[in-house]
């Protein structure tokens, strides 16, 4: 992978892949997505909590299926999907299924703000700030939205409902 661009003004320029669930934007760093794939057959596991969909096998390898809109309890979440957004970090990986993947070009690290006050504490754990989009060149404005939720895939798989889960092994 090479090196991070920079931006003469702001320091880094971030590299981030977009996506939706329902009504719901989110971006994640790029480094973290391993692919984006259409839907496939989910296989339920016994027992798990309700923001675990089940496993999908990607390539042989057994990958979990987690449901972001529920473990954030999104309101008018969809149980529909159009795609996995498969994301890893430090040799975990998951699949999120979303209803749209979508670019974002190239931007300062310096534009993510604070996550507004009334996100929950448990929720500030895997969300790492809010990037505003309005006047970014190459954002296309089909969705009507002007901002996009940064999601940190490291800190989503520490959040204690998920990290509890590897602890199970």
């Amino acid at each position: 992978m090479s090196a991070p661009l920079q931006d003469a003004a702001d320091g880094t320029v971030l590299r981030l892949v977009g996506f939706r669930i329902a009504d719901w934007r989110f971006c994640i760093r790029l480094s973290q997505v391993q692919t984006s794939l259409m839907p496939c057959e989910i296989t339920r596991v016994f027992r798990t909590p309700e923001f675990i969909r089940g496993i999908i096998s990607l390539r042989g390898i057994i990958v979990c299926v987690l449901d972001l809109g529920r473990l954030l309890g999104l309101d008018g979440r969809d149980d529909s999907h159009q795609r996995f957004l498969v994301v890893s970090e430090s040799g975990i990986q998951a699949a999120i299924p979303v209803s749209d993947v979508f670019r974002i070009p190239e931007i300062p690290d310096g534009l993510i703000e604070p996550l507004p006050a009334s996100v929950a504490p448990a929720h500030r754990a895997i969300l790492e700030g809010v990037i505003n989009t309005v006047g970014l060149e190459g954002m296309d404005g089909r969705t009507g939205q002007d901002t996009l939720t940064l999601i940190d895939a490291g800190s989503l798989f520490e959040a204690p409902e998920v990290a509890a889960l590897r602890s199970r092994r």
